[in-house]
């Protein structure tokens, strides 16, 4: 099995009817062959493939669980359930999932690091865009989900870019320049209040814990990014590479200074 990329013939398809996980249409996919994971999979926006695919291959490398996501390439015999193709996403199906419970948290340190550890995913990769969505495995613990709206990257920039290179390179430098100039702390605190609210406890009893995940992810090196970066390659154009790699390098320095103010503080 490849660890980027599955078939979509490798698996049978049934239509999921579920408000959550964003979008609109979508399939549980259950496999064919042994080995292969069970999946939800999302082909209806184009940016679902991508941002998810970032954004939990980006969490594995943080040390934080969320369901792995694979692009999915097609053939002739299942394309047809896929007017979107190629912009297909499969992410692996937890299935024992449920909602939070937020007392349970406060009760256990090791659900409460999940916890902190997803919304600090939240504060860097989404920047508030989209309502934080949690749930709660007996085998995976609590894990956040639906990384559509990351990045801030949409089905128009990308649209743009693969029928006007230029135009698109144009948008996404301008998009690059408003994120440099964002003030991330106002998101990371967001986050961070919001989970405190939920538990019922200090934001700065917890802040340290909240900074874990940001600080593995300033270790995420150049080649890393590249290497995760080259699997979209063949499917996205490449003002959307250079848009990922310049964002995680520009995000990477606003989490440090985030940081480095806090501890001196």
């Amino acid at each position: 099995m490849c660890d980027y990329i599955l078939n979509t013939v490798n698996y049978d398809y049934k239509t999921l009817n579920h408000e959550g996980f964003g979008g609109v249409c979508k399939y549980i996919a259950t496999p064919k062959r042994v080995g292969y994971p069970r999946l939800l999979v999302k082909h209806e926006n184009i940016q679902s493939a991508c941002n998810t695919f970032m954004c939990s291959r980006l969490a594995e490398l943080c040390g934080v669980y969320t369901p792995k996501a694979y692009l999915m390439s097609t053939s002739g015999e299942t394309r047809r359930l896929f007017p979107m193709h190629p912009f297909i996403v499969g992410t692996e199906w937890v299935e024992d999932f449920s909602s939070v419970d937020y007392d349970k948290l406060k009760e256990s340190p090791v659900l409460r690091q999940q916890y902190l550890d997803s919304m600090a995913l939240y504060a860097m990769f989404c920047r508030i865009a989209d309502t934080p969505q949690f749930a709660h495995s007996t085998v995976k613990g609590v894990f956040a989900y639906d990384w559509d709206e990351a990045f801030d990257v949409t089905d128009f920039v990308i649209k743009l870019s693969l029928y006007n290179g230029d135009a698109g390179t144009e948008q996404m430098r301008r998009m690059l320049q408003r994120f440099s100039q964002h003030p991330f702390e106002n998101d990371a605190e967001l986050c961070l209040r919001s989970a405190a609210a939920h538990l019922n406890m200090d934001a700065d009893d917890l802040r340290s814990s909240y900074m874990q995940t940001m600080e593995r992810f300033c270790k995420v090196t150049e080649a890393q990014v590249t290497e995760l970066t080259d699997v979209l390659f063949n499917v996205y154009p490449m003002p959307l590479i250079v848009y990922y790699e310049e964002y995680i390098k520009i995000l990477q320095r606003k989490v440090t200074c985030y940081a480095q103010y806090h501890y001196a503080g």
